[in-house]
């Protein structure tokens, strides 16, 4: 059962981007943003309503989950540019780093030391990451990855990325301060501050991109329903099995993104680009587990 959940929600999260990318292109970037996840929230609401109710919440909750929602201000900023101005099939691999991050945050916080099966992971992963750029060797052997991270958008994505390997701490704390515990309230109250610390960057542009919003309000209805039942069937997969099998599942939203790339936006050199998202998968596996 939680092989489908986990699927779900990376199949979703694929199609979500696709359709962000889509928007971006008539669309402010903080508009598109704040409005995608401001639908959500209802959504999310309606469904801890139906399943396990409100909880108790404490003071350590709204510290921790203010601090997650902050960090993922400026990720979701981050990486709505990089959506905006780069190939969905470049910056999309460059999520497998994020199992690294989190190995690198576990050690130096935790005293989490990584075995040798995730040393080789990590290896692994910026093999991959040699791979998405291979056909520039002929000019130099560090010319994959020279080209990589001169990329503006891999740039920005990568931080984003390292920014949501942060998070996860603080919103593990939060939803520990629920009582019961509820895990689709720390996601629910999350996108919540999320949206009101959003709100200053939109509110000078909403007279000017309100009748545009309104004319894609199904498509942002449709995101905000499938972003939410996506939360919701990825927090009941992690409770469900071990938490590195589930994150494995979701890497192959790269994979994902990368064929819907190719089949709706037309974007090139997808062999090459699906052979590295591969073999970053196999290492942010390695490195999960």
């Amino acid at each position: 059962m939680w092989v489908y959940l986990a699927l779900f929600f990376a199949l979703w999260t694929s199609i979500a981007s696709l359709i962000i990318k889509k928007l971006l292109m008539v669309l402010d970037k903080n508009m598109t943003l704040f409005c995608s996840i401001l639908f959500v929230i209802p959504f999310s609401f309606l469904i801890i309503m139906l399943t396990t109710g409100l909880p108790k919440l404490n003071s350590l909750f709204f510290l921790t989950i203010i601090i997650a929602a902050l960090i993922d201000v400026a990720a979701f900023m981050l990486s709505t540019t990089a959506i905006k101005i780069s190939p969905l099939s470049v910056i999309s691999p460059m999520a497998s780093f994020g199992p690294i991050f989190t190995t690198i945050f576990a050690a130096l916080t935790l005293r989490e030391f990584p075995t040798t099966l995730k040393l080789v992971g990590i290896i692994i992963v910026v093999i991959g990451a040699y791979l998405l750029n291979v056909k520039h060797i002929h000019h130099g052997f560090f010319e994959p990855i020279k080209k990589l991270i001169s990329h503006k958008g891999v740039q920005l994505f990568f931080l984003a990325t390292f920014l949501w390997a942060i998070t996860p701490i603080f919103q593990k704390i939060a939803l520990e301060n629920t009582f019961p515990k509820t895990p689709l309230m720390a996601s629910f109250a999350d996108g919540f501050f999320v949206v009101l610390f959003l709100t200053p960057f939109v509110l000078s542009k909403i007279k000017l991109s309100l009748p545009k919003v309104k004319s894609y309000i199904w498509i942002f209805l449709i995101l905000g329903f499938f972003g939410a039942l996506s939360q919701f069937a990825a927090y009941t997969a992690f409770s469900l099995a071990n938490l590195g099998y589930v994150t494995s599942i979701f890497r192959l939203q790269s994979i994902f993104i990368i064929l819907l790339a190719a089949l709706f936006l037309k974007e090139k050199d997808i062999r090459e680009k699906l052979l590295g998202a591969l073999v970053m998968l196999i290492g942010a596996v390695l490195v999960a587990i």
